[in-house]
């Protein structure tokens, strides 16, 4: 009978590979964390992570991104997989022409921002979720497909392709924007109902007070663009 071990191994300086085998079967999953202790910014500076290495899946080591809060990360590397992340109020932005394939989960929290630029590319195998009010930015030529997608917060595609199914709307404020020829495909989605108003708390030295105001839930402009709700049932 196969069976599986996963273990666990410090990386410092350089990476160092303990095999862990069982039978005909292994895995090595590591945990990177963002510090931000080299160049404070780049995905391939190794002095930038926790674990003195760029994590990006090698053999059979797999790596669980984290990103806190604070800090924006340019994921200069050409071609990168991973096997999820978990992305806080921060900035991720996937450089030009860049890949970037997670073999899970990726999960955006509340506020946080990905941006891709021209061309490039972000692949989740599994489950997308985009906290609320937290921004996913597509610029011309860039790529973005999921198996399913969990929005809360804002999809903006300008001349790009958003593909996501199951695709579904979470609450009141997740909001679709498309231009300059950008597809936005919502397949398999429930219900989704929202008067458009958009509610906050501002405060001062004379007190907090809310604020509502509308937004707009879903815009396309422009030739050629595409936002496709026929599977939603109401709106």
């Amino acid at each position: 009978m196969n069976s599986k071990r996963f273990c666990n191994i410090n990386l410092l300086g350089a990476l160092s590979v303990l095999l862990c085998v069982s039978s005909n079967t292994y895995a090595l999953d590591q945990t990177a964390t963002f510090t931000g202790g080299g160049d404070g910014a780049s995905w391939s500076d190794s002095n930038n992570w926790d674990l003195g290495v760029s994590p990006c899946n090698i053999g059979i080591v797999e790596f669980i991104v984290i990103i806190p809060n604070g800090f924006t990360v340019n994921d200069d590397v050409a071609n990168c997989q991973i096997q999820s992340l978990e992305h806080g109020v921060s900035t991720l932005n996937i450089l030009a022409n860049n890949v970037l394939n997670i073999s899970t989960d990726a999960t955006v929290t509340d506020s946080g921002v990905i941006s891709l630029q021209t061309t490039a590319i972000l692949n989740v195998a599994s489950n997308f979720v985009l906290g609320n009010n937290a921004k996913l930015n597509l610029s011309a030529f860039a790529d973005f497909t999921t198996s399913t997608a969990d929005i809360s917060g804002v999809v903006t595609a300008d001349g790009a392709d958003f593909v996501a199914m199951p695709f579904y709307l979470v609450g009141s404020r997740a909001r679709l924007y498309a231009n300059n020829g950008a597809s936005i495909s919502i397949s398999n989605s429930p219900t989704y109902s929202s008067s458009g108003l958009y509610t906050d708390t501002s405060c001062s030295v004379f007190g907090c007070a809310a604020r509502t105001f509308n937004i707009n839930l879903f815009t396309a402009s422009d030739v050629g663009t595409q936002l496709d709700l026929s599977s939603v049932q109401s709106i």
